[in-house]
């Protein structure tokens, strides 16, 4: 069954607040001079603007959160100040520097919601010390409210780092399925928290495109009974159940493998969680494709559900359901012609991927790939090579989550398209990038697109395969799996003799 919200989580700035000022050099160096055997020269309001910039954009590119004492560090050094306790300075500054204000509207919702018996847990990035939100959420009245804080300030690392969600578990002291995420900032806000195995709610602000329909996003996923639960790294199979009246039994499902693999990893020392997104049922009206669990039963008109159109093979709307990801991200790439592009990577995001610079106009595609007669070769236009020369490549597109080997095969002034999601630490070289003059773009599937995108790319997708693509070449791509097999798939992943086709689908019987 769903698991009830029995917490929320709740970001501040652009959520319960409107985001305070940042600190500026002329205000910390006012504020330091008010502290006893403090030295702060001329050139200190500089140095800071400088080091505060740089320790921000150090910290983004590792998604960790420096002590706000580490910019005044360096800007002391940069400038020879003496600050002999920068607890005591930080105090100061952020006493001088106003927090957000908090809108009465949101603090009399919380106050409800407290109320009701959900547990609530403030989790957002700040500069800040503890102190200073908790004297924030005081003279607002929330305070009380809170029965923890999870500040990056604190953490020493920003959403969405799994260790920031791994705190708001322990402080919401129930399941991450029982958790619902309420912030205004897509990627830490609803993505990652999903991606954890919580729920989440984006609310919707000036820093939220009003387009932004993320299925994720459902406060009460109309899903039952998943059949695939990774726990403590390894994956169990459940029994299925009876069916809910109006909703559609899974029937297969969809295997990602990057995805997965990754979340089965992190039960390692996190969190049990459901496993999948992608499940298939037939209901009166044909087949349905919903983002929800391996197997689980739902409800046909579920926020984000595709409709498969009538006469489309499943193996061409499995397929179709990698190419929609890479087609959507490819819509927003600053070149109209893809020549001779370069798609690392073998797996189905890659031929999702391959596909869908085919359906653009692309003659030719090259597939990095150390796997021999790898299956995707097949597709038209595509040459699986073992190397690329190193900035050779006007178009690279990474499929694999390793973004930082595929920059090194864009030529100057080139595109790096990043499809694989990348791991937390993942970082990508700043400053061959601005020499090179490269353009970076995020292709994932859930950045904001017009109303009714997803749907309509998906039908485009799948009708293209229909009418252009040999359905024999199409289901040679596919294998389905008997559901109860799963753990011994999973195992495979990482194993030379995993199934060749790149397409996974698991059978699940009543």
């Amino acid at each position: 069954m769903t698991a009830t919200v029995r917490a929320l989580a709740l970001d501040f700035g652009g959520t319960l607040a409107r985001p305070g000022p940042s600190p500026d050099g002329a205000t910390v160096a006012a504020a330091l001079r008010e502290l006893d055997n403090t030295v702060v020269p001329e050139g200190f309001a500089t140095a800071f603007e400088d080091a505060a910039c740089r320790v921000r954009q150090e910290d983004r590119a590792r998604g960790i959160q420096s002590p706000f004492a580490e910019q005044l560090a360096r800007a002391a050094r940069a400038c020879a100040a003496v600050i002999p306790d920068p607890q005591a300075a930080t105090e100061a500054v952020f006493t001088a520097v106003p927090d957000a204000f908090v809108d009465a509207r949101a603090a009399a919702t919380l106050r409800r919601l407290h109320a009701s018996g959900l547990v609530c847990v403030l989790a957002c990035d700040t500069q800040r010390p503890e102190a200073v939100r908790r004297r924030t959420l005081r003279a607002a009245g929330i305070e009380d409210c809170f029965e923890a804080l999870v500040l990056s300030s604190t953490l020493g690392v920003r959403k969405p780092h799994s260790r920031f969600y791994d705190a708001v578990v322990e402080m919401a002291g129930c399941r991450a399925e029982e958790i619902l995420f309420v912030g205004d900032t897509p990627a830490k806000d609803a993505v990652g928290p999903y991606e954890y195995g919580m729920r989440a709610v984006l609310v919707r602000s000036a820093n939220c495109p009003p387009t932004w329909r993320p299925w994720m996003a459902d406060s009460t996923p109309s899903y039952d009974g998943p059949r695939v639960r990774f726990a403590a790294g390894t994956v169990q199979v459940r029994s299925a159940g009876p069916v809910p009246v109006g909703m559609l039994a899974g029937r297969l499902s969809v295997l990602s493998p990057g995805t997965e693999r990754r979340h089965l990893a992190a039960t390692v020392n996190g969190p049990a969680r459901d496993a999948g997104y992608m499940s298939l049922g037939e209901g009166s009206e044909g087949w349905v494709l919903a983002p929800v669990p391996h197997g689980a039963a739902f409800a046909p008109s579920l926020t984000g559900a595709l409709a498969v159109p009538r006469g489309t093979s499943l193996p061409v709307a499995a397929v179709g359901r990698f190419q929609l990801m890479a087609a959507l991200g490819l819509a927003r790439l600053p070149v109209a012609d893809v020549p001779d592009a370069v798609v690392v990577g073998s797996g189905p995001v890659a031929l999702g991927c391959v596909l869908a610079l085919r359906r653009r106009g692309a003659e030719r595609t090259r597939v990095l790939t150390a796997r021999r007669h790898a299956p995707i070769g097949r597709a038209p236009g595509v040459t699986c090579v073992s190397g690329v020369e190193p900035g050779s490549a006007r178009l690279v597109i990474d499929a694999t989550g390793q973004p930082e080997k595929a920059a090194g095969l864009v030529e100057a002034g080139g595109t790096l398209g990043i499809l694989g999601t990348p791991d937390e630490d993942s970082t990508l070289p700043a400053l061959a990038a601005h020499r090179s003059g490269w353009t970076i773009i995020g292709l994932h599937e859930l950045a904001p697109a017009p109303d009714g995108a997803y749907q309509h790319t998906y039908t485009d997708a799948v009708s293209w395969l229909t009418e252009h693509l040999d359905p024999h070449l199409v289901a040679s791509w596919c294998r389905r799996v008997p559901g109860h097999l799963a753990p011994q798939i999973f195992e495979l992943l990482d194993r030379p003799g995993r199934p060749a086709e790149p397409v996974l689908m698991f059978e699940w019987a009543a």
